[in-house]
């Protein structure tokens, strides 16, 4: 995990700290905000560290927490932000967009290509809330289309592209004639890409692929891979203008914005 100071110009020596635990690849935020993968220990450790040395306000990837961290946030009295989703109850304050919205929005995009046995490609653990969420609004959009949406294969997020292997495996097993999949993670749509180039089927042709994060590899692939564009760079700074907000003005009111997504519509559907 690595976390930067930010001055964030609320006085001499004011700064923040962001620390995550996940969305390793596709954070990448302004204020020299600096987000890596991490274990809710090395998070709690982090945050307490930075507690400890006064800083003026965290900003965190996701609102998902065990009881430890949040009543060491609640305690800290310094403006709170979490990133990445809409879905509270926040501790304070909240940048993001709907994860299930871009997730439902994209399956629907997939069947108004024209298929029809789509299967999901996820990570464990499957109650990680951000991948939860996405998982819901594809299966959502599938079950109001009357469709089967129980064609569901998870992988691990250490596997890597390997995990999109396992993962079409998988489906396949369970559906033979699957002809596409959205995956929860553009690293787990290349993982997919790549094992249908090692068979020798066509993309889209043989089978449609879609992503999640617009990831650097969705758009250097050969097809490129239709994926959701997730605003990193929009949520770190919507995320630094809350916290100096909140200590140039000492508004106390709770704010949480929403950033939108952009679905980035290329070759593999």
């Amino acid at each position: 995990m690595a976390a930067r100071r930010a001055e964030a110009g609320a006085g001499a020596g004011a700064g923040l700290f962001g620390f995550g635990s996940g969305e390793a690849d596709d954070v990448r935020v302004a204020r020299d905000f600096a987000f890596h993968e991490a274990t809710a220990a090395r998070e709690h450790a982090a945050v307490r560290a930075s507690v400890e040395r006064r800083v003026d306000g965290i900003v965190l990837t996701g609102t998902q927490h065990d009881e430890a961290m949040v009543s060491l946030l609640k305690n800290a009295g310094v403006p709170v932000v979490e990133t990445w989703s809409l879905k509270g109850p926040f501790l304070d304050m909240g940048v993001g967009f709907s994860l299930y919205d871009a997730a439902h929005q994209m399956a629907q995009h997939i069947l108004s290509r024209g298929y029809r046995k789509v299967g999901f490609a996820g990570l464990e653990p499957r109650d990680t809330l951000r991948f939860l969420e996405r998982q819901t609004g594809f299966q959502d959009a599938l079950r109001q289309a009357g469709l089967r949406h129980d064609l569901l294969a998870f992988g691990t997020e250490s596997m890597g592209f390997s995990a999109g292997k396992v993962a079409m495996e998988k489906l396949l097993e369970i559906e033979p004639g699957l002809d596409a999949i959205f995956c929860v993670t553009d690293v787990v749509a290349a993982g997919v890409l790549f094992e249908c180039v090692r068979r020798g089927w066509s993309v889209p042709g043989k089978l449609g692929i879609a992503g999640y994060g617009d990831y650097e590899i969705a758009s250097e692939t050969s097809p490129k891979i239709s994926t959701v564009r997730s605003p990193a760079y929009e949520m770190g700074v919507a995320a630094a203008d809350l916290v100096v907000d909140r200590l140039t003005t000492s508004v106390s009111t709770s704010k949480v914005l929403d950033v939108g997504y952009e679905l980035m519509l290329r070759e593999s559907r």
